[in-house]
């Protein structure tokens, strides 16, 4: 493993605050078991790692789930939170919001919050989430969170369940004046099952579905498709790009897990002794080998995509690709042929 020349900064600490969820949604990275079994981070021990946090220079706190409002300290963690400054992001699905959560929400001046609904129907949300009233609650806090004036986001999983409703869901957004982020490229469970990946759509769905977002709403596709950032780091100077990292895992993101461990993002466990929450954030950010080995790892790194015609479409994961083939640096099937399918129908788009 070569020597790291330069520790980046930690910009963001993404903490699981509690693996309790109220839904079962079939898509989850989380093994439903774990959703029934009660571990929370205790208030002191984020505490902590928040005041070391800061220390670091660290800016922005994204709290999840599980399902965060089913957290016993969430309102004391925001307000210790707000108290170091910090930019606050919530994640949730919204079914036990109440007045005292958005109080709260507006009272530590959170700045965004992603709701995650994958449906304006009724049938179709609920037999994802596998709760039945699931989606009228998570529309009504969505639009109470709204009248209150704050930031809201809907996030959005496509499955092969609702991919016949995304275009509803976008004009239902629009409708709210909201953002809609859309995922396709859902990943196994964090436990290595793939189960859950059976839900995923098929190369020949995920066209179709493209397509028919096309017809419906150019714009809002030709956004969703290209991944302009990448696209334009590639044509201003390819050379710098191959030697840029991935994504911000290792390089300016940590996770924290409700079992009172660190890790690299979601669904990806650490699995050694030295991730554990004893350590200090500083030593674990710093000195960590997996990381530091993660961190080292550039676009070069990835000898049969730098030279494909897809790049700029591709949405790389560390994560689902450990999940899927084993090896973080191994790419699975589905995700080259997002790209290639992203990049056929967005050269289309008229």
């Amino acid at each position: 493993m070569g020597a790291i020349s330069k520790i980046p900064k930690l910009d963001t600490l993404v903490i699981e605050l509690t693996n309790k969820c109220n839904e079962r949604c079939k898509h989850c990275y989380i093994p439903d078991i774990v959703k029934s079994v009660s571990t929370d981070i205790s208030y002191e021990k984020i505490s902590a790692i928040i005041n070391e946090f800061v220390e670091m220079g660290g800016e922005n706190i994204l709290l999840t789930g599980g399902e965060i409002l089913l957290c016993e300290n969430l309102l004391a963690i925001l307000d210790y939170v707000h108290s170091k400054g910090l930019w606050i992001a919530l994640f949730f699905n919204g079914l036990t919001l109440t007045d005292d959560h958005i109080y709260k929400f507006k009272e530590v001046g959170v700045n965004d919050i992603q709701v995650s609904l994958y449906s304006v129907n009724p049938v179709v949300h609920d037999s994802i989430t596998k709760v039945k009233g699931s989606c009228e609650k998570t529309k009504k806090s969505i639009e109470r969170l709204i009248d209150s004036g704050l930031p809201v986001r809907i996030a959005c999983s496509v499955i092969k369940d609702n991919m016949n409703e995304i275009c509803e869901l976008l004009d239902y957004t629009l409708r709210l004046n909201l953002m809609l982020s859309l995922e396709f490229n859902i990943i196994a469970r964090e436990d290595k099952s793939s189960d859950n990946l059976k839900y995923r759509m098929s190369p020949e769905d995920l066209e179709s579905c493209f397509r028919v977002l096309a017809k419906h709403n150019p714009d809002f596709t030709k956004k969703l498709l290209l991944r302009i950032d990448r696209a334009k780091k590639i044509k201003d100077n390819y050379e710098e790009f191959l030697n840029g990292p991935v994504c911000g895992a290792a390089q300016n993101m940590l996770y924290i897990t409700s079992d009172n461990k660190y890790s690299i993002c979601p669904g990806w466990v650490i699995e050694d002794d030295k991730s554990d929450l004893r350590l200090s954030l500083k030593d674990f950010w710093e000195k960590n080998e997996f990381l530091n080995e993660v961190r080292n790892k550039k676009e070069r790194s990835f000898p049969k995509c730098v030279d494909c015609e897809a790049l700029d479409y591709c949405v790389r994961c560390f994560a689902r690709n450990h999940l899927e083939t084993g090896d973080y640096t191994n790419p699975p099937d589905f995700a080259c042929q997002y790209a290639f399918i992203a990049k056929k129908v967005f050269e289309s788009i008229k």
